[in-house]
């Protein structure tokens, strides 16, 4: 069984950092979230994951993976959003230091991409 400190040692902190940059540079606004989503199943695919889409409306598909587990415990789910609000000025994506500047950084890409980070430390 994984402690902590194991699901840890997978993750590398500037990979996150990237992979939310290269998100956040793919226009997904609301509606027309598409591209956000293949973005999304393509870093998926990159981790190892099997990837299912499902289109509930035209350029609006779901993204969904699973991990088999491998005992009886809870189930783990991630659960967020690939599209971001079309309205007011934007910032352009980039970096500033530290952090990483555009729309949907913080909703919801940046959590996105940490969620697959995660996932894949946890395989």
């Amino acid at each position: 069984m994984m402690n902590s400190n194991d699901v840890l040692s997978h993750i590398d902190p500037e990979a996150i950092a990237r992979d939310t940059l290269a998100f956040v540079e793919v226009k997904s606004e609301t509606c027309t979230e598409g591209p956000g989503s293949a973005f999304l199943a393509n870093l998926l695919k990159r981790e190892g994951f099997e990837v299912e889409m499902d289109e509930v409306e035209p350029d609006r598909p779901n993204v969904y993976t699973r991990i088999p587990g491998s005992g009886g415990g809870p189930t783990l789910a991630f659960n967020g959003h690939t599209d971001t609000i079309p309205i007011g000025k934007s910032t352009p994506p980039g970096r500033d230091g530290d952090w990483i500047i555009g729309r949907g950084t913080e909703d919801m890409k940046g959590g996105l991409v940490a969620m697959v980070h995660a996932a894949s430390a946890l395989k």
